[in-house]
């Protein structure tokens, strides 16, 4: 194909019911890049990457998906079969695969196929069958579509392909992933550490995303300085913060995550670079949650505020606004968007604010309901709340099977295990109760009924310095909070970075006044 004809702009190769393959060649350019399109709510326009290639004359063969199919897949096969017969992937100086999530796992499931020379593989999948991988969860609609056909990694990895493999290693969703893939061959590991799964959007919002593919495309990419600049410059990320609060409260420590998701907020409404409407919205959505529980109805009408404005769902709504109107009492207000929350039917958090809401008002019945209907599912939140009202309504016998059912699924969740210590002091099983204070107390919430809770509990088995040294602790958590809630205006959208660092060194530094003052 000549240089015009990569240039033009249908390039298709292959057209297939489950995949296309477009060209875009270059006749200056001796090496190759192969990208397969990850997962995606609406259908590809384009190949991962196309317009990167595209504007610096980089030769690209773009594998793209048709649907959610996870590469499962014979077309696959076919086309790079096809491709060959036309010389397209032969005599390469270098070929390189590259692609993120659903496309990573191409790039590393079918790299056999291709012998590549370097491949790039942005948080892949090792697989998303539940029976190789049980722990994966995220994907199982799309895994319930799939026939898995060509899910072969011992089979499909190529052995001698240099991997760079992007990963948050502390996400361990993808970090098992990862142990996985490395019990068949080493990889060299570029580290975006608080990230998550969204590993290539963090390091866009900061700047880095483009170095990265373009480091590749040079063989200069180094995994090493990559990390040390990527910390140097995460604190101006949003999803950074996100994710240390998301961090933070599967660690059963809510209260640390209440600033951390209060700042991934503010970023976001200060204009962060990261543009992704879905993860603004879930940013949004966090830093609200965190600030109804702790009481802070101030900040949760800021975020509610940003989430309107992004023209959320009706149920996306639905469950912020009934969530504030709980922090405020005023859940009689609000109880008629009740039915709209559960009409979405998929979202634990809703039928637990539904609950909430209902009891609230005085409808037992049809909170009693909604429990019925949902608690033999792994619904931690639900049974949580539901627990809560019926400890608060004196059945310590009906609240304590559901708040330890709650308990097992979501064992570091510490107003969970706070409300199992009051029940097993109220049911007469003091012994357990005590046995499990001691962990919990040791956490910081963010809700203040957990609070006052774990330091009552304290006093209850004779902890009376444990549980003022835990009030002081949690009212220097609130202290925190309002420190930072005084600085976000401070932050400056232009230079996120640096704003971030100079609003945190503040705070420090107010800190450290408070405890020698």
């Amino acid at each position: 194909m000549s240089e015009q004809q990569a240039d033009s702009p249908d390039g298709v190769f292959y057209a297939g019911q489950d995949i296309r393959v477009v060209l875009r060649l270059f006749e200056t350019d001796p090496d190759l890049f192969v990208t397969f399109t990850g997962r995606a709510g609406r259908p590809h326009t384009s190949g991962f990457g196309e317009a990167f290639f595209l504007k610096r004359r980089l030769s690209a063969v773009h594998f793209i998906s048709n649907w959610n199919h996870w590469w499962q897949t014979g077309e696959l096969e076919e086309a790079v079969s096809r491709l060959r017969a036309a010389g397209i992937l032969d005599h390469r100086r270098k070929l390189r695969l590259y692609g993120s999530s659903m496309g990573g796992y191409a790039a590393l499931s079918r790299s056999a196929l291709f012998q590549p020379t370097e491949i790039l593989a942005i948080s892949p999948q090792y697989s998303i069958d539940g029976s190789v991988v049980p722990f994966e969860k995220r994907w199982r609609r799309y895994a319930r579509a799939v026939t898995f056909a060509h899910d072969d990694m011992d089979g499909g990895l190529d052995r001698q392909a240099r991997i760079f493999y992007v990963v948050d290693p502390h996400f361990r969703a993808d970090a098992q992933h990862l142990r996985l893939l490395e019990q068949h061959r080493p990889v060299e590991i570029v580290s975006i550490s608080l990230a998550e799964h969204n590993t290539v959007r963090a390091l866009e919002e900061i700047g880095l995303g483009t170095r990265l593919v373009t480091e590749f495309a040079r063989d200069e990419l180094d995994p090493a300085a990559l990390r040390r600049d990527y910390r140097a410059r995460r604190a101006g990320s949003s999803l950074v913060w996100y994710g240390l609060a998301r961090a933070l409260v599967e660690r059963g420590r809510s209260g640390w995550a209440w600033p951390a998701a209060s700042l991934a907020a503010q970023l976001v409404l200060a204009g962060a670079p990261m543009r992704d409407a879905s993860l603004q919205m879930d940013i949004l959505r966090l830093a609200l949650e965190l600030s109804c529980e702790a009481g802070d109805v101030a900040m949760a009408q800021r975020w509610l505020a940003g989430i309107s404005a992004r023209n959320p769902s009706p149920a996306t709504m639905a469950l912020a606004r009934l969530r504030l109107a709980l922090a405020e009492g005023e859940a009689a207000a609000a109880v008629a968007e009740v039915p709209t929350l559960l009409a979405k039917g998929q979202e634990q958090d809703s039928w637990a604010v539904a609950y909430a809401v209902l009891w609230a008002v005085g409808e037992t019945d049809q909170a009693a309901a909604v429990l019925r209907g949902r608690e033999k599912t792994d619904a931690p939140a639900l049974l949580r709340v539901a627990g809560r009202h019926l400890l608060a309504a004196g059945d310590a016998a009906a609240a304590l099977p559901l708040l330890r059912r709650a308990l097992q699924s979501a064992p570091e969740d510490t107003d969970i295990r706070a409300l199992v210590v009051e029940a097993e002091f109220t049911g007469g099983n003091p012994k357990a109760a005590r046995r499990l204070i001691r962990r919990a107390s040791g956490r910081l919430a963010a809700s203040r009924e957990t609070q006052a809770r774990l330091e009552a509990e304290l006093r209850r088995v004779g902890d009376t310095a444990g549980a003022e040294r835990l009030a002081l602790r949690h009212q220097a958590l609130r202290d925190l909070h309002a420190a930072l809630v005084s600085e976000l205006g401070s932050l400056d959208p232009a230079d996120p970075n640096t704003s971030v660092l100079a609003l945190l060194a503040r705070l420090r530094g107010k800190h450290e006044a408070a405890a020698t003052g």
